[in-house]
């Protein structure tokens, strides 16, 4: 579900410009999609709230609120997504892109760990060491410029 969820933002940001590589993960193509019917966690502490609607427009959360209340737009790629839940995408403030492997081996990650923590709901990551920083470097302006999917 997070997985879905995340490039349900990804291809709300820019459908047009992503890549092949990162369009393959794009199972829905619209600047506008209504989340329905979710269980919402806001990440403020307050207890999560039963059947809200979240509306995404642009890359942008333009409405949330409960699904009786909240205008779905007129050509919005509407998904009844019933029994998940959505939170806030989570900041990994201390990540790597590179495991040691068995005899002190380093491996990168650089294809698998993007893709790995954007599955586990990681939008954002920070970086707290390296064993090949111009490859993360490269990586980062890939992401961004839509060649790769990543968090940011």
């Amino acid at each position: 579900m997070y997985a879905l969820t995340l490039l349900l933002t990804l291809v709300a940001q820019r459908p047009d410009s992503f890549a092949a590589g990162v369009r393959e993960y794009i199972t829905v193509d619209t600047s506008v999609v209504a989340l329905t019917h979710v269980l919402l966690v806001d990440g403020t502490g307050a207890a999560p709230k039963t059947d809200q609607t979240v509306v995404l427009r642009a890359g942008r959360i333009a409405a949330v609120g409960p699904a009786a209340s909240v205008p779905v737009p007129a050509g919005a790629r509407v998904l009844d997504m019933s029994g998940s839940t959505v939170i806030p995408g989570i900041i990994g403030m201390h990540d790597h892109l590179f495991y040691t492997a068995a005899g002190g081996r380093a491996v990168q990650m650089g294809y698998t760990g993007p893709r790995l923590y954007l599955g586990s709901g990681v939008t954002t990551i920070r970086t707290t060491g390296s064993r090949a920083p111009y490859a993360e470097i490269n990586l980062k302006d890939a992401i961004d410029h839509g060649l790769s999917p990543g968090p940011r």
